[in-house]
């Protein structure tokens, strides 16, 4: 059960383009709002939640600064993209940057979900110019 403190306290979700250029500054804001008592969390695919995010929130947290990680399994294959293949700065082609846009749109009802769950007060995600249902998704 949420005390009154949790049930009041903003909460801020994050969602970042797959890419090493996007998940940095994304997390720099999540530690700096998390510094300053806002709940955040992270929503990313298992890679970067591994490759981006492990180390900086095992830091954080023996700072007695909380992120949370929701991780979004990202549907690779069924994009006709190799397994593993969950980062923009793996694209060598068009045709697989159309794949890699498809499988960004497939996460739509798994994120939709995590969001109804979560009920954050706000969603910075960097991706509105390639996800109209992310926009739809913040109202």
């Amino acid at each position: 059960m949420m005390n009154m403190t949790e049930t009041n306290q903003l909460h801020i979700m994050f969602f970042p383009l797959m890419a090493k250029g996007h998940m940095l500054p994304i997390m720099d804001m999540a530690k700096l709002l998390a510094a300053r008592g806002v709940k955040t969390t992270i929503v990313t695919t298992p890679l970067s939640a591994l490759v981006f995010f492990s180390k900086t929130t095992q830091s954080s947290k023996n700072r007695s600064i909380n992120i949370a990680i929701k991780v979004l399994n990202f549907p690779t294959e069924e994009a006709g993209l190799p397994r593993g293949f969950e980062s923009l700065d793996l694209i060598t082609s068009h045709e697989t940057q159309m794949k890699f846009i498809t499988a960004i749109n497939m996460l739509q009802q798994p994120l939709k979900q995590i969001f109804e769950e979560s009920r954050p007060n706000a969603l910075i995600a960097d991706m509105f110019f390639l996800l109209s249902w992310l926009q739809i998704l913040a109202m």
